[in-house]
């Protein structure tokens, strides 16, 4: 977390002084997709590269699928009436400019699957141990880097920070409306496919951060479930990078923040930021650190305590 904080805000203070290449500052769109690729790619090999995670793709992957649409639509369900109030203003439903999204849109649509099933195979592969051993690493740094990129356009757009003190309080609202729309959406599809709501409430409380909240359920209930909720929130975090340039594009910057839920701070953020602007990236990371901080609260209180 503190790694994450410090490393945005270089970028953030790098984008305010200005003093970038405009090379540089013109490649971050590129940067962005580039180093999603490569992310993308590392996490498929590492799910390709675990056998029991893979033996289960096939009996819970449509599960967890559904479970992750469901929590990115019952959040834009719950943010999507309540834009224009948390900003007190029509700035809510501005889009980026003319034909920003678009490109996004046809690079993610295609590049996102392609890229996760392509690492996938490459794990089916047989790595060597050193080789698996560092995609971690790799993961690490590629994220980091991503964060600094969005950390420079967040920097350059200070100048619109007025727009967001002047909400005030009510962007609190962001992140409780994606909790709560996510946690309701889960239960309910929990329901549907055969668990309780308490279990399906507890996976969508994961908010997309697959690793915690898998761990945290296969610890505290069963491995099934815990292996449930991992996949479920890969899936949100996936669907959120496809989703987002669209949702942006037709509804509005604020709703754009809702599919990533916790990833916002982190691998969806860069997505967020191409997709709106930088004003918005800034509420994006501040929306995904909040609800991050409560997934290790809500998740075992969902499971254990009702």
């Amino acid at each position: 977390m503190l790694a994450i904080l410090a490393l945005t805000l270089t970028g953030v203070i790098l984008g305010r002084w200005r003093r970038l290449p405009p090379g540089i500052a013109a490649a971050t769109g590129t940067m962005i997709i580039a180093g999603l690729i490569v992310l993308l790619l590392a996490m498929g090999a590492q799910i390709g590269s675990n056998r029991e995670l893979a033996a289960q793709l096939p009996t819970l992957g449509l599960q967890a699928f559904l479970l992750a649409m469901a929590t990115i639509v019952g959040s834009l369900a719950a943010v999507l009436p309540w834009q224009k109030f948390i900003l007190g203003t029509n700035r809510a439903q501005t889009t980026p400019a003319a034909g920003k999204p678009r490109g996004l849109l046809r690079a993610t649509g295609y590049v996102v699957p392609l890229a996760f099933l392509a690492g996938i195979l490459i794990g089916r592969c047989q790595l060597p141990g050193q080789i698996l051993a560092s995609l971690e690493m790799v993961t690490m740094i590629v994220l980091y880097g991503l964060l600094v990129v969005v950390g420079i356009e967040i920097g350059r757009s200070l100048d619109q920070l007025p727009v967001l003190q002047a909400a005030g309080w009510r962007l609190l609202l962001l992140p409780l409306l994606i909790a709560l729309g996510s946690i309701i959406a889960a239960a309910g599809m929990g329901l549907a496919l055969g668990v309780t709501w308490q279990e399906g409430a507890a996976v969508g409380a994961g908010f997309g951060w697959y690793s915690l909240s898998g761990v945290i359920l296969a610890k505290l209930h069963s491995t099934h479930i815990g292996a449930l909720a991992f996949l479920t929130n890969i899936g949100r975090e996936l669907l959120a990078i496809c989703i987002i340039p669209p949702v942006a594009a037709r509804f509005g910057n604020l709703a754009a923040i809702a599919p990533g839920g916790a990833t916002a701070m982190d691998t969806t953020l860069p997505i967020i930021a191409r997709a709106t602007d930088g004003e918005t990236a800034l509420l994006a990371f501040t929306t995904g650190v909040l609800l991050s901080a409560l997934v290790p609260m809500l998740v075992p209180f969902l499971i254990f305590f009702l």
